[in-house]
C-alpha cells in the first residue's frame, strides 16, 4: 500500500514551494505603506533592543505604557481637582485599565523584555548559517505572520529543514510591506543561551521571529505532511 504522507513529500520541495510563493506574491498586490523601521541594526554589531520598534513591540512595553498611562492621568486629575470632578465612567475605566495594565506590566517584565533581549542578541550571534527560504504569507490571515520555510543551500528537489515564522514588517493596514522576495538566500543567526531564537537576515535586513525556530526532519513523511498542511489557502 502506498504511504499517503510520503506521496505528499514532492509538494514541499524547494522548487514547488518557490512556485507557490511566487504565485502568492503576484496576487498580493503592491505595498501601500512603508515597512516599520528596524533602527540601526547590522550583523556583527550589538543591538540595543529598545531602539528597534519591532523589538519594543515584541516586549509589550507600548501596550503596558498605554494602559497604565490612562490610569495615571485619571488618578492625577482626581488628586488635583477632587474625585467628584471626574465622571464615574472614566473613573471605572481607569480602574479597569489599571488592573489590565498591571497584568501586562507583569507579562512585559517577566517574559516580554527578556524575549526582546534574547532576540536582539540572536541578531548578531556569531556563526551565521546560509540557507535558502521560501516565503508563505496569507494576506487573508495576516495575524498568523509570514512563514519562512528553510531549505539547504542547494538543490531544486531539496526538502525543508526548518520553519521560521516572522513578525510582519509592515503596519497593520499593510502588513506585507517590506517582505523579502518570495524565495532566495537567508542567513540565520541565533540560538543564544541555548534557546531556539533565530533571526533571519535577508538582503541586509533582519526579520524578527514571531516564535521559536522549528526543525523539520526531511526524512520523516509525517513532518513533511505537517509542512504541507501549513500552506496558506487562496488569497
Amino acid at each position: 500500500m502506498t504511504d499517503v504522507s510520503a506521496s505528499r513529500a514532492p509538494s514541499v520541495t524547494y522548487a514547488a514551494l518557490a512556485a507557490v510563493a511566487e504565485s502568492q506574491a503576484g496576487r498580493r498586490g503592491p505595498a501601500t505603506a512603508k515597512p516599520r523601521p528596524v533602527g540601526d541594526v547590522r550583523a556583527g554589531r550589538a543591538v540595543t533592543w529598545w531602539r528597534v520598534p519591532l523589538l519594543r513591540r515584541i516586549s509589550g512595553i507600548g501596550r503596558t505604557s498605554g494602559l497604565l498611562g490612562y490610569t495615571v492621568v485619571v488618578a492625577v486629575v482626581c488628586a488635583a481637582t477632587g474625585a467628584d470632578s471626574v465622571p464615574g465612567a472614566p473613573r471605572a475605566l481607569a480602574v479597569l485599565t489599571g488592573i489590565v495594565g498591571a497584568y501586562w506590566a507583569w507579562r512585559t517584565f517577566t517574559s516580554g523584555i527578556p524575549s526582546a533581549r534574547r532576540t536582539a542578541r540572536a541578531a548578531t550571534a556569531p556563526g551565521g548559517r546560509t540557507r535558502r527560504y521560501t516565503l508563505l504569507f496569507d494576506a487573508g490571515d495576516a495575524a498568523e505572520g509570514p512563514l519562512l520555510v528553510i531549505f539547504p543551500a542547494e538543490g531544486a528537489d531539496a526538502l525543508p529543514e526548518g520553519l521560521a515564522r516572522i513578525v510582519p514588517p509592515g503596519p497593520d493596514k499593510c502588513p506585507w510591506a517590506g517582505l523579502p522576495a518570495p524565495a532566495g538566500t537567508v542567513e540565520l543567526r541565533g540560538w543564544p543561551d541555548g534557546e531556539r531564537v533565530v533571526v533571519a537576515w535577508i538582503e541586509g535586513r533582519p526579520y524578527w521571529p514571531q516564535d521559536v525556530y522549528q526543525d523539520v526532519d526531511p526524512s520523516d513523511p509525517e513532518a513533511l505532511e505537517a509542512v504541507a498542511e501549513l500552506l496558506p489557502g487562496p488569497m
